[in-house]
């Protein structure tokens, strides 16, 4: 892959955990790629599809806090 979806993947595996999970804002993967929330939005979408030799090439959860509200997404 290439340009938006390749900027994106290595945002989030730049600012990935010990674990391999990471969960920058799309607020963050604007200002480190350049790109507009709708196009990171989209790459994001579009790797969550995706799959190289049957593996996914991303997953995304979303946790949620004790008291219920939703935590940023994880990768």
């Amino acid at each position: 892959f290439k340009g938006a979806r390749l900027a994106i993947f290595l945002c989030i595996a730049l600012h990935a955990d010990a674990d391999g999970w990471s969960w920058p804002s799309v607020d963050r993967m604007s200002q480190e790629t350049g790109y507009d929330d709708d196009t990171i939005r989209q790459a994001l979408a579009d790797l969550c599809k995706m799959d190289i030799n049957g593996n996914r090439v991303l997953l995304k959860g979303q946790p949620r806090h004790r008291g219920g509200q939703w935590a940023n997404n994880h990768y």
